[in-house]
């Protein structure tokens, strides 16, 4: 994706023509020295929550401005890359390139037109419109929200053309002044400057700019994402070198407790397997955050079959909100938990998979599989099952390594943190909560203290949203 999108933006190089722009002769655009920067993307009222960072690095060189954008949101869609060259101080566009998600993207501006390609990486189809009105790439919206006049009340409507978003208005409007806080920590009363509609990754949610009067530097801006604020604030130099060191430090400390924690394998003789029973548990799946309602329901059935030596879990996961539902049935030798089958369907793809000690044979997700494992593991499906089993102890950690279709092994941390009381349908009752932590993510399950039945378990998909499957 890398090299055809270097290829895409050399060919980009070789447009000579440069198209005509709007009348940008009222923004302060001479005042303004184009400069890098980073910023944080937090969602507002979560302390510590980031949604990813963004990376601008501007370069000016013989009238043309290279701008270059990568957003890193890895719980959000991953890694988008934008580079836009325009004109300086004119911001007519030259070219434009993108790649996001397996899709790719690339425009040349030209006088009186557009041309490029859109689609999926490997198979986008060109494009080409002619234009009755000059147009500005997404790119120049940045500095012009800090070059406009600082006048209450001032709007202008910016039309913009991108290969993705294509034809789209955007509206900038100065509402006002207001404190916030500056680079310095001291108090700023900054230009508020509203973002209404217009191309880009962002584009389709209302922005708020805070500009400082003195630099024009953007401050801070406030993006109203569904059911959320999240809040773009720069990075400096001392702050970037912090916030590595702060993941470093966190990675190293729960590589270190990874390392001492004993690994959960089938028929660990720590595990109270042996406490499972037949069951049937309904969940219903409930949207916390941003908002509240219902989303669905899971139903788990376990089934014990001592005299044949197997225990089956069958899974139905309906999630009404978002129109996907996936079954599951696994099979495990009882009481060890040693997997002997696993099938699942989540409506497209199909796995079905056989167990045989270490090795595993079968479809997965539609395709053959046929491979040795190092050391036997469980189902990964079961992990919320075999945490009923756990030797509860507050401070109490160990790695679940199971097999899952798609993803082959992996290595959950399980951490019981402590016990705290929950609200049930049979009132209250006291709960073991274990937190499940694996590339990133943390699943937290609560277990009750008396019978170890499940009672709860939740997850945060992306900063800002809660979903928690809670037992009728």
């Amino acid at each position: 994706m890398t090299r055809r999108l270097l290829a895409s933006s050399l060919a980009l190089l070789a447009a000579p023509a440069f198209a005509q722009t709007a009348d940008l002769d009222a923004f302060a655009l001479d005042a303004l020295t184009p400069s890098s920067r980073t910023v944080e993307l937090l969602v507002d009222g979560e302390p510590g929550q980031s949604f990813g960072s963004v990376t601008e690095t501007v370069t000016l060189e013989g009238g043309v401005l290279t701008y270059v954008s990568v957003a890193n949101l890895p719980q959000a869609g991953g890694v988008r890359l934008d580079s836009t060259r325009m004109t300086w101080p004119g911001l007519v566009p030259l070219s434009d390139a993108f790649a996001a998600g397996g899709e790719v993207g690339s425009t040349t501006y030209t006088d009186g037109g557009v041309s490029g390609s859109f689609g999926a990486e490997g198979r986008a189809l060109p494009f080409g419109f002619d234009l009755d009105a000059p147009r500005l790439a997404p790119a120049a919206l940045t500095p012009l929200v800090q070059a406009i006049p600082f006048e209450e009340g001032f709007t202008v409507t910016l039309p913009t053309f991108s290969a993705k978003e294509r034809f789209q208005e955007s509206t900038l409007t100065v509402s006002g002044r207001e404190e916030v806080e500056g680079r310095d920590g001291a108090r700023v009363s900054a230009w508020v400057v509203e973002q209404r509609g217009g191309g880009g990754a962002a584009g389709r949610f209302p922005q708020t700019h805070y500009v400082d009067p003195q630099t024009r530097a953007i401050l801070k801006t406030e993006i109203a994402a569904p059911g959320m604020m999240i809040v773009a604030v720069p990075m400096t130099e001392a702050d970037l070198a912090a916030r590595d060191r702060a993941v470093a430090d966190a990675e190293a400390a729960e590589q270190a407790v990874r390392a001492a924690a004993p690994a959960l394998r089938p028929g660990e003789a720590t595990l109270a397997l042996d406490a499972i029973q037949s069951e049937d548990v309904r969940l219903t799946i409930r949207l916390v955050q941003p908002q509240q309602m219902e989303a669905g329901a899971e139903t788990r059935t376990v089934v014990v079959d001592e005299e044949a030596g197997t225990v089956t879990l069958t899974t139905d996961t309906n999630i009404t909100l978002a129109g996907q539902r996936l079954q599951s049935t696994l099979v495990a030798a009882y009481p060890s938990f040693a997997p002997i089958s696993m099938a699942q369907d989540d409506g497209s793809d199909q796995t079905e998979l056989t167990f045989d000690g270490a090795r595993v044979t079968g479809t997965e997700e539609g395709e053959p599989t046929d491979l040795t494992l190092d050391a036997p593991v469980f189902a990964n499906a079961w992990m919320p099952v075999i945490v009923r089993t756990l030797p509860f102890a507050e401070g109490y950690s160990a790695v679940f390594h199971g097999y899952s279709a798609g993803d082959g092994v992996v290595e959950t941390l399980l951490t019981v943190t402590g016990q705290e009381p929950v609200q049930t349908s049979a009132g209250e009752r006291t709960a073991w909560v274990v937190e499940a932590t694996r590339d990133g993510r943390t699943l937290t399950i609560r277990i009750d203290a008396e019978t170890r039945a499940l009672l709860s378990y939740g997850l945060t998909p992306q900063p800002g949203v809660i979903i928690e499957f809670v037992a009728d």
